[in-house]
């Protein structure tokens, strides 16, 4: 079974076809129209360039919330493509056009709600990363993927394929927890992040820099620096235990002198 799957995007618009978790292609195109009905103009005549869409089976693509309605008019306008030109043309081979819940490319181990969104991004991009590593893929797509400002993309149009097609590799990746894949790298806070919110790489440095030897330790940090505790319950929900592990910090290992 071949599936063509969509990143939605005008800018930066991804979309991989897959058979059985080999890649066939890989893109990431740049619709340029300001107006809606230059996009659509636009869309379908990029789309027509790329005719191994239409010898694919299953046409996947991400479904968009309600509120973005911009990409709402993209995923629409994809979904229409594929069922003129795919589903009922008896030149093609696309029998499905899905609207495909983004929930699944990531699987049950992710991070949730509007505050987790570039967390999410960075997973997508290291299961994808992780998904190359494991699998005999041509180098044309892995120096793409490399190589790409847009990775994110990339990565959530593959996944999504993957996920649809319960592929094994990427059931196992969607199965590990988080703190097992993604490595949270220590930063110290720069003066714009002090002011703006800090993120988990200044919490870390934050909470190393402290060595502290308790929990209670690092609970009463968090009361007594504001911006501590106002990051703390943005990515963790008040729950230091979480931070901790995510951290590498063990508690039993340190030494008070």
């Amino acid at each position: 079974m071949n599936i063509c799957s969509f990143d939605v995007g005008i800018k930066n618009l991804a979309f991989a076809i897959i058979t059985n978790g080999k890649i066939i292609d890989w893109q990431l195109i740049d619709l340029h129209s300001k107006n809606q009905e230059a996009l659509c103009k636009e869309l379908v005549e990029t789309l027509d360039k790329y005719p191994n869409l239409l010898e694919c089976n299953i046409a996947l693509i991400e479904k968009q919330p309600s509120r973005n309605n911009k990409m709402r008019i993209v995923e629409a306008l994809l979904h229409s493509y594929f069922i003129i030109k795919g589903v009922t043309s008896p030149e093609s081979n696309i029998t499905k056009s899905i609207i495909y819940s983004a929930k699944h490319k990531l699987g049950a181990h992710t991070h949730k709600g509007s505050t987790g969104y570039r967390e999410r991004k960075k997973l997508s991009i290291t299961r994808c990363k992780h998904y190359l590593e494991q699998t005999n893929q041509d180098e044309k797509f892995i120096n793409l993927f490399s190589k790409s400002k847009k990775q994110d993309d990339l990565a959530d149009s593959l996944l999504q394929a993957l996920s649809f097609e319960k592929n094994h590799v990427f059931e196992t990746l969607s199965s590990q927890k988080i703190d097992t894949i993604c490595k949270i790298i220590s930063r110290k806070p720069t003066p714009k992040q002090e002011k703006k919110g800090l993120s988990k790489s200044n919490l870390k440095w934050l909470f190393l820099s402290n060595n502290f030897s308790s929990i209670d330790d690092y609970t009463n940090l968090t009361l007594q620096n504001p911006k501590i505790g106002s990051a703390v319950k943005k990515w963790y929900h008040n729950d230091i235990s979480q931070a901790l592990r995510e951290f590498d910090i063990n508690l039993n290992s340190i030494i008070s002198i």
